[in-house]
């Protein structure tokens, strides 16, 4: 489940030890921890640049280790997590069903493929026109619907739009894309059900760039929104401010009273600060 080397190795360095273990990895991911008596900074930013998770150096506490493999565990079973979702992702994309539609220019009426009521299950009947399909999309939705067809219609352009349809529990989301056929002048085009698609991105998003304990955004969102931030500034003659706030003796509240521990005052921390106006 994880790998302890270290750096000095008889027949390999940790370094090319772990870039070897990451060329054979496609549908796991194993967290890594090298442990080494070099504390500059040039060894730590190689040992992560070859793809270790964690850093630890000589001698060894082996109390804040044990700490240390456990955050390294939590944080690989949350990436497994993401690479399932995102496979669940690729087989939705694969076994996605399409149903077809058609719109006659001159008299609006629609006709569809015989399986359409599969994807509209929280209807009780197709839409016969291109008036009444409207009346199956959200109202925010319709207008801009409308736009697009009547743009289609003028330069003959493939679309693609998603919209919105009202049912009881929940707004499904369609994926509609079509073309004008000039020369019959009719609307050809397909309509999928992304729902389920659109929330495992969403649900995907959420652990890739959020702290699972806290809900917090992570180490990566925050460097991609100060990386935006900083662009803008420059474009702007702006500047940009950090705050940082430090727990004191947090690690050793870890050590003395475990992980559990550390993760409640961490989520209580946040929620005063959530209440807070800052």
């Amino acid at each position: 489940d994880l790998v302890l080397m270290d750096v000095n190795m008889p027949v390999m360095n940790g370094y090319d030890a772990i870039r070897m273990i990451k060329t054979h990895e496609s549908n796991r991911v194993t967290p890594i921890i090298m442990l080494t008596a070099d504390d500059e900074l040039s060894a730590i930013e190689q040992a992560f640049e070859a793809g270790a998770n964690d850093f630890f150096p000589k001698p060894i506490n082996f109390p804040l280790l044990h700490q240390r493999i456990r955050y390294a565990l939590r944080d690989a079973e949350r990436e497994q997590e993401l690479m399932r979702i995102t496979g669940l992702q690729e087989t939705a994309r694969i076994l996605a069903g399409l149903a077809f539609w058609e719109v006659d220019i001159h008299s609006q009426k629609m006709r569809w493929s015989d399986d359409a009521m599969n994807i509209f299950h929280w209807i009780d009947v197709l839409p016969d026109s291109f008036e009444m399909g409207l009346q199956i999309i959200h109202p925010d939705d319709r207008q801009r619907m409308i736009h697009t067809f009547s743009d289609a219609e003028k330069t003959g352009a493939k679309f693609e739009v998603e919209v919105r349809s009202p049912a009881q529990i929940q707004d499904y989301i369609l994926k509609i894309v079509g073309q004008l056929n000039q020369t019959q002048d009719f609307f050809v085009g397909a309509v999928q059900d992304v729902t389920s698609q659109r929330r495992l991105e969403q649900q995907a998003n959420y652990l890739a760039f959020h702290d699972v304990t806290t809900g917090l955004p992570n180490r990566k969102l925050f460097l991609r929104d100060l990386h935006e931030s900083l662009e803008s500034a420059v474009a702007n003659n702006t500047q940009v401010v950090v705050g940082i706030i430090e727990l004191l003796r947090f690690q050793q509240i870890t050590e003395t009273y475990g992980i559990e521990v550390a993760d409640e005052l961490l989520i209580k921390v946040v929620s005063q600060l959530r209440n807070q106006k800052l």
